[in-house]
């Protein structure tokens, strides 16, 4: 990731314009955890940075329009992002 060749996305962020500009870049996020504290997280979902999800057990989760899952670069770990609680989003190629 180059901080060189950043720039910012315009919010809000609705899911498919944040999963398609995540599925071809990498994004710092910062967003409100629903701790209320905050978290920058670098992320994607090019798929040549992530792990396939597994599915560990037969329990279904409803679809929910708010929260994105993401793949997290610094913990190599599938992260969600409620899209709500984003307040600045910077793009990397």
């Amino acid at each position: 990731m180059n901080s060189l060749n950043s720039s910012a996305v315009s919010l809000p962020l609705d899911k498919s314009t944040a999963r398609e500009l995540l599925r071809s870049q990498y994004a710092e996020i910062l967003f409100e955890k629903k701790d209320g504290s905050k978290r920058l997280m670098k992320c994607t979902l090019r798929e040549d940075d992530i792990v396939q999800y597994e599915k560990k057990s037969e329990r279904t989760v409803k679809e929910n329009d708010s929260i994105l899952a993401v793949w997290d670069l610094e913990a190599a770990a599938w992260r969600t992002i409620n899209l709500n609680t984003i307040e600045s989003v910077k793009v990397y190629n």
